[in-house]
């Protein structure tokens, strides 16, 4: 792009988001406590009343950044293919050391309050160190400093082809970015020497390759065109997250302040309209009640005042003084309503935003806080949708930057430092791929005292069904319930596992010694038993050979006798009995 088709460009943009700007800036100012306009300001000064302005917008905003710090996030990448497990978790991994970073939390709380507001937008960018290696640090620009294509219609802006970002920064800053170019000066003195840069970002068309690719120019209108930067990130992307609130018919962005900023303005005035009611009065006399005219309007005015009138003048009811009851009372109930409704437009009830005066069960208490931050659903969604694009950006740089082998420390939940390295073998080593994210945001909706009255009544179920894993469950529950006391318990749950496990090892090694000494005793009981055993079976068989012998024994003189009985007859047949 050449410098005319810059300039014509960021007047466009200009152009096209005066209105929204204006009204973000509006909203910052009624935010912190301006409420009121130059006219009724000196209107007040002039007859000496101290300025109003009962400061809702700042109430409600305070709340709902409140509920979203205490959320919990979870982040988690799914791959896509079976191979892919591995390399997810080590990405998931990869997520939590980003989010645990120095500036994370307060660039978050920063895009948190300016989307609110309208429009929020941060800026990813991969920078490397001395020892090459690169490191992604996030950022949250003004929203008034950021501008959009006029054309772009998405909430996101994903369908832009193009970006503005200007800043005043320091002339050795830019130097260092610019080294080789002469910078206009948009400040030049001995203290301080400052310039004004435009950072645009172009999608173009280069006829070469026949691709679309992301261009950087640096440029002014007054100094020219001081650097351009062809497809900076090798990922062809920019470095910029956006997300818009809400969007009206004329595409302009606009946050809650567009809703609550006409119940803001009449409650101002409601307020100092019965200040001014109140500190003042109206008193009608006929011109013969008094002497001196101006001298009774002089006195009659002051607050200590004791005023001579005529003699017969207030019988008579020559003088009358206004009051303003009715016209109070009348104030005071419209402005509850305007109250009322501005609760209802940012979707938190009494219970939520801490008002509640009724008397009310603690059940019932609860349910209404619930109820009441259901309207918060809303802006939870568009912060996660933001966030979810956020971590897409981190983990196309990763894939593409994150090349040399490289440690990272990561805390575990119980705040235990966890170390793991990349590229140092195959299972580690990044490459590009696809990957689903998941990320899921829950409010902490109850209070301290709900979540503790909940987590007894679980204990008490639990302890009936499976008392060994109650202890396991206490520091569970401390932490849900945000208590100060979580590690100490944690110490003193370990330690008693420590000495629970020495007092089992102990008494283990005694059952041990007990057992082998009474498997001793029955080894040498069974080798009694087998002795006399074998002893008896000796002695069996002796027995056995003596019957043997014995009936032997006694068999042998029967043989005898039948040879002989058999040697009788025979020679008995052999003589002749004639």
């Amino acid at each position: 792009m050449t410098l005319d088709q810059l300039t014509t460009a960021l007047s466009k943009d200009q152009r096209a988001h005066d209105r929204a700007l204006s009204e973000y800036k509006q909203a910052l100012q009624y935010y912190h406590g301006h409420q009121l306009q130059s006219q009724e300001l000196a209107k007040l000064q002039s007859r000496g009343q101290i300025p109003i302005h009962e400061n809702i917008f700042k109430m409600i905003c305070d709340k709902i950044l409140g509920y979203k710090i205490q959320a919990r996030t979870e982040i988690k990448v799914n791959g896509r293919q079976e191979q892919d497990k591995v390399l997810a978790s080590l990405l998931t991994d990869l997520l939590k050391v980003f989010a645990q970073s120095d500036d994370y939390d307060k660039e978050i709380y920063t895009r948190d309050f300016n989307l609110l507001l309208g429009l929020a937008v941060v800026e990813l960018w991969c920078e490397k160190d001395a020892e090459g290696f690169y490191h992604i640090n996030i950022k949250s620009i003004p929203t008034d400093s950021f501008l959009i294509d006029c054309f772009s219609q998405d909430k996101n802006a994903l369908d832009a082809s193009r970006f503005h970002k200007k800043q005043h920064i320091a002339l050795c800053e830019v130097k260092s970015i610019i080294p080789d170019k002469e910078i206009y000066l948009t400040q030049d003195d001995i203290a301080d020497q400052r310039a004004f840069i435009i950072e645009t970002w172009a999608k173009e068309y280069d006829e070469q390759t026949r691709t679309l690719s992301w261009n950087r120019y640096l440029w002014n209108p007054n100094g020219g065109i001081y650097k351009t930067e062809i497809m900076p990130f090798k990922d062809n992307l920019h470095p910029f997250v956006i997300s818009k609130y809400q969007i009206d018919e004329q595409n302009n962005f606009y946050g809650i302040f567009r809703d609550i900023k006409p119940l803001q303005d009449y409650i101002n005035f409601a307020e100092n309209k019965m200040a001014n009611m109140l500190g003042t009065q109206k008193a009608l006399f006929e011109i013969d009640a008094v002497d001196d005219i101006d001298e009774f309007v002089e006195n009659i005015a002051k607050d200590n005042a004791i005023v001579a009138v005529r003699s017969g003048s207030l019988s008579e009811k020559k003088i009358e003084f206004i009051q303003h009851h009715a016209d109070l009372q009348a104030l005071s109930m419209k402005s509850e309503q305007k109250r009322n409704m501005a609760r209802v437009l940012s979707g938190l009830n009494d219970e939520a935003l801490a008002q509640a005066t009724n008397r009310q069960s603690g059940v019932a208490i609860a349910q209404r806080r619930d109820a009441g931050l259901l309207g918060l659903q809303y802006f939870i969604q568009s912060s996660d949708a933001m966030d979810r694009l956020i971590y897409q950006r981190v983990l196309s740089f990763m894939q593409h930057y994150f090349n040399k082998k490289q440690v990272f420390a990561i805390a575990e939940k119980r705040r235990a430092v966890r170390y793991f390295s990349i590229n140092d073998s195959a299972e580690n080593t990044l490459k590009i791929g696809s990957f689903d994210l998941v990320y899921n945001t829950q409010l902490k909706m109850q209070g301290r005292e709900e979540r503790f009255a909940h987590w007894s009544e679980i204990l008490k179920t639990i302890a009936n069904i499976r008392p060994d894993i109650v202890s396991e469950l206490l520091p569970l529950m401390l932490k849900d319930t945000d208590s100060q006391i979580v590690e100490d318990i944690e110490e003193v749950l370990e330690n008693a596992n420590t000495t629970q496990n020495e007092n089992a090892s102990a008494q283990n090694k005694m059952l041990e010694q007990e057992t082998q000494m009474q498997l001793a005793k029955l080894q040498a009981q069974i080798e009694k038993l087998q002795s006399e055993s074998q002893k008896l079976q000796a002695q069996s068989s002796i027995i056995n050979q003596m019957s043997k012998q014995a009936s032997l024994e006694a068999q042998e003189p029967q043989d005898k006798d039948a040879q002989k009985m058999k040697f009788y007859k025979n020679n008995i047949s052999k003589v002749d009995l004639r």
